[in-house]
């Protein structure tokens, strides 16, 4: 049975697919900036629907939006759009698709709607889960979403069958062949989250990707937090760094653990048993997420240092730079690919490498010519290539490849610690992501 979509969601999806890959269209007068401005300028989804209950693809429409606007401009309008979004998102209950049927249930959008209708609002869930992630990461901004009471289980329904872990629920169910399947749900404690990896990877092979991006995700908002509390902290000189940290790193180490290390940590293609181009991507992009947290945790740790001479700043230093090292490794793998194959979520994670990789580099002690120096030079040019290559079709990569990088030369002579380092180049990028007129406005 073929699948019906709606007039608005076609129209959004080939107007931004027209203008990403550069379209021309046979008549003069169709103007296609004018019309996805107008599309951008409309009503937002939730003055949309304040009377009808939303239908999946308006949800999806918007999902397009938010993911376009957040990688073309990023700032206030995608922002209010997103957190719209969510509010409708929770109102509507696609946090708590998995709920008993009861009277209050069925007066939602899903109410009623079969296993393979659920997967699909399922799918709309965790897509307004990773942008939440992807645009106030982005921003330095609080998430608007709380994943401890997310009761939407992860993507596939047809889970093998395993004992229960502690730390995370499972909920059985009749599956479609009379045997009884689990679903796995996001733990209330994020120390817990390394206890879904064996489930995962064991379980569809359809799924396993999608829900690694999931937790991945989830871990990048744990550093998040912990981040973004430590640049609102002001260290002494005999202070310890702040306990979110320590925190972060146990996180972070049960998620290293507990991942097959030749499997998913490897940036190389893997041969048994052959990966689809899709998945290959997919598995990049988590393991570029992975090596992110590494990043901010070791950048927290060197920040925190008192003293540039201590033996532990210069060794949180050298794992800042074989963090940016591995980050370029994944790049490298990326940077053949086609830009609009690549998920522009990771052009902040390339962008804040290369800062990292060109102070690196720039180091007084390191000698020019050296293997180190060498090396460090080869990430950079993997690293600018890939955001070369998403420049083509984003302007947030064009952004932050042109003027912000050359910017950020200036800001690394004035900014005396790391912290400060951080804190000038956030200001820099919300300057520049802020617009200075409202909609409608013209995306180059």
């Amino acid at each position: 049975m073929g699948c019906v979509y709606s007039y608005d969601l076609v129209e959004t999806l080939v107007l931004i697919t027209a203008k990403l890959t550069d379209f021309q269209f046979e008549s003069a007068d169709f103007d296609l900036d004018s019309r996805i401005n107008r599309m951008l300028s409309s009503a937002l989804l939730e003055q949309e629907t304040c009377k009808a209950p939303p239908s999946i693809d308006q949800f999806r429409r918007d999902c397009l939006l938010v993911f376009y606007e957040s990688h073309q401009f990023l700032g206030n309008q995608a922002w209010i759009r997103l957190g719209g979004l969510v509010r409708l998102a929770s109102w509507k209950g696609l946090d708590r698709l998995d709920e008993a049927q009861t009277d209050q249930t069925r007066a939602r959008p899903w109410s009623g709607a079969g296993q393979d209708d659920l997967e699909d609002w399922r799918l709309v869930w965790w897509f307004i889960y990773r942008l939440d992630t992807q645009v106030n990461l982005s921003l330095g901004t609080a998430y608007l979403i709380d994943e401890k009471n997310v009761k939407t289980s992860l993507l596939g329904p047809d889970l093998v069958p395993d004992p229960v872990l502690p730390g995370f629920t499972n909920d059985e169910y009749e599956g479609p062949e009379g045997t009884m399947r689990s679903r796995l749900y996001l733990p209330c404690h994020p120390n817990d989250h390394w206890k879904l990896v064996p489930e995962i990877t064991h379980g569809p092979p359809t799924t396993m990707i999608p829900n690694l991006d999931i937790l991945l995700s989830t871990a990048m908002r744990q550093f998040g937090r912990a981040f973004r509390l430590h640049m609102m902290t002001e260290f002494g000189v005999d202070k310890p760094p702040i306990r979110s940290i320590t925190d972060a790193e146990v996180f972070l180490m049960a998620l290293e653990i507990s991942l097959p290390q030749h499997v998913y940590l490897d940036p190389t293609p893997r041969t048994s048993p052959p990966e689809s181009p899709s998945d290959r991507r997919g598995r990049l992009v988590t393991l570029l997420q992975f090596h992110m947290c590494q990043l901010l945790t070791n950048i927290m740790r060197c920040s925190s240092s008192p003293k540039y001479a201590d033996e532990d700043w210069h060794e949180n230093w050298r794992q800042v730079g074989e963090a940016c090292q591995n980050i370029a490794s994944a790049a490298g793998h990326l940077g053949s690919l086609s830009s609009l194959a690549v998920d522009p979520r990771i052009a902040p994670i390339i962008f804040t490498a290369l800062i990292f990789v060109h102070l690196h580099r720039k180091c007084k002690v390191l000698i020019p010519g050296s293997d180190l120096y060498n090396t460090l030079w080869d990430s950079e040019a993997h690293l600018v290539h890939l955001l070369k290559r998403l420049a083509t079709a984003r302007r947030l990569p064009r952004l932050l490849l042109g003027e912000l990088f050359r910017t950020v030369h200036i800001i690394i002579q004035g900014a005396n610690t790391c912290k400060r380092l951080v804190w000038e180049i956030q200001i820099l990028v919300l300057q520049n992501y802020t617009p200075s007129q409202t909609h409608p406005v013209h995306y180059p």
